[in-house]
């Protein structure tokens, strides 16, 4: 533990010691294994914390979070508090050093939201808090967007960074993408920040894809890195008899779930949403990337296939014939999106299917027909949300004793077409974002004719006859000029998906 996660126990004398901890664990999106997560629990003095709560807050990053904005709430309040700040423990000193370092970045990264100005009765306790105090009915005025901007041009991860360095810099700059979409188009629109950030943000992001993704692969499923880590994740909670449900919201990028879980909040009173990341696969297309979610392996391994779209009940069956030492009952949905489609899921929530896989189709719907681009996206998400489908469908998998998990197979970018090149039948597959060769000479040729504007992805995680060509930038093979929203290449957009764990608030 003192060498893996810089955690020394015998330095946990207090409550105290153990928020900071903490802090430091979740923040960074570490997750401890179940037997260091254990020797913690025993060395906390028990005065001070009851044991069901105290294996709350260390185990779950979502109840943590929620307890220390509450504490939030009730030390700059006052508040009513309630929930997991009821607990019997001294409150978080937050005015100590070690967590009163955190305290720009939580809120600066969302970890924590601040309070609104009109609930606070009092003077608050000390000048520096105004940072966890908001300044109105919407936060996300030009004035704390372009403060959130200079952090993200400051914190862009180097290209040697790990990937945990990676998934911390995606999550704040997918807040920051959705909270410039959710604000009025003439306060929240700058050009020149997308300009001055994505070019050094994707020349270091593809700098790393391409020299250090392909050995996040034989990680082990400790907690989903690459998108087929998730199958085998979820085997591990079968065989500690759970049941578990995946839900795979086709074309979501990281940055639209933000917006899709803020209409979430809303709607979902008693139930904690996780957020974490993964990486999806080069090329970020559907038959790469979904292929690998349901069958669990890499799509060097699903080579006679790898061009198909249609197999993912065969993939998500053939798993779980075969990972648990025994059959696993389990049943696939592919379904648009709408209220009729609950129906077909409550067939498949019965206690003798162990794990449910349900593919949801509308992102992916309105990405392809965005006319309006990703502020168009944004609208239309959120005009989903409200129908409430996704509400009732969680409500309902988490009331049927299923451990329900969220995941997408790739997200997507705004682009702006550079031109198609004219090959007709030599190109193997031609995409918006990736064209795809087998002929190496063809390739070569293409690759030089681009320039730039292109580079071949080499690796081991596809067949080797099987090479991608993938558009550099922010740019689209096709015509001139032409605005779209599409996917396929490795921009951090396209590349990283949310994996989120929705979970009962039993506190409540």
């Amino acid at each position: 533990m003192r060498i893996g996660f810089r955690i020394e126990t015998s330095f946990i004398g207090s409550f105290q010691d153990l928020v900071h901890i903490l802090i430091d664990l979740h923040f960074s999106g570490r997750r401890l294994p179940q037997v260091l997560a254990k020797r913690i629990e025993e060395v906390v003095p028990w005065s001070e914390i009851k044991s069901s709560d105290l294996r709350r807050i260390v185990r779950n990053p979502a109840e943590f979070w929620k307890f220390l904005q509450e504490q939030w709430e009730r030390w700059v309040g006052p508040s009513s508090g309630g929930g997991l700040a009821e607990l019997a423990c001294p409150e978080v000193d937050f005015v100590e050093d070690r967590v009163r370092v955190w305290i720009d970045n939580l809120f600066l990264e969302g970890f924590l939201e601040p309070v609104p100005a009109d609930q606070i009765k009092d003077a608050l306790p000390q000048p520096w808090c105004q940072v966890g105090v908001g300044r109105g009915p919407s936060q996300n005025d030009s004035e704390e967007l372009t403060r959130q901007r200079q952090h993200l041009l400051e914190t862009i991860p180097e290209r040697d960074a790990d990937y945990q360095q990676w998934f911390k810099f995606a999550q704040a700059y997918s807040a920051h993408v959705a909270a410039t979409f959710a604000c009025d188009p003439g306060a929240a629109d700058d050009d020149g920040f997308w300009r001055d950030l994505w070019k050094p943000m994707d020349e270091q992001f593809q700098g790393f894809a391409r020299s250090r993704m392909e050995s996040l692969g034989s990680l082990p499923p400790t907690r989903p890195t690459l998108v087929h880590h998730i199958a085998r994740f979820l085997a591990r909670r079968v065989k500690a008899e759970r049941k578990v449900a995946l839900l795979v919201l086709d074309g979501l990028s990281l940055a639209q779930w933000k917006a899709v879980r803020s209409a979430l909040d809303e709607q979902l009173e008693n139930i904690l949403i996780s957020d974490d990341a993964c990486f999806t696969l080069v090329p970020s297309v559907t038959n790469i990337c979904r292929q690998s979610i349901y069958a669990g392996e890499l799509p060097v391994f699903f080579e006679t296939t790898i061009e198909r779209t249609d197999l993912d009940p065969k993939r998500w069956k053939s798993f779980w014939d075969s990972s648990c030492g025994r059959p696993v009952r389990s049943a696939h949905h592919n379904v648009e999106g709408r209220a009729g489609d609950l129906e077909i899921i409550r067939g498949s929530l019965d206690g003798n299917h162990r794990a449910l896989g349900v593919t949801i189709r509308m992102p992916d719907e309105i990405v392809h027909g965005a006319t309006m681009g990703w502020r168009g996206i944004f609208g239309q998400l959120q005009l989903w949300i409200q129908s409430g489908f996704l509400r009732d469908l969680i409500r309902e998998v988490i009331a049927s004793g299923f451990e329900l998990y969220l995941t997408s197979d790739h997200g997507n970018i705004e682009a702006i077409g550079e031109g198609t090149p004219s090959q007709g039948v030599l190109v193997d597959r031609s995409g918006q974002r990736v064209r795809i060769y087998k002929n190496e000479s063809i390739l070569k040729q293409t690759e030089e004719e681009l320039g730039p504007r292109a580079r071949r992805w080499d690796g081991k995680l596809l067949p080797a006859d099987y090479v991608p060509l993938i558009h550099q930038g922010r740019g689209a093979f096709t015509q001139q000029g032409k605005s779209l929203v599409c996917h396929g290449g490795s921009s951090l957009d396209e590349l990283v998906v949310p994996f989120i764990q929705f979970s009962a608030d039993t506190k409540s």
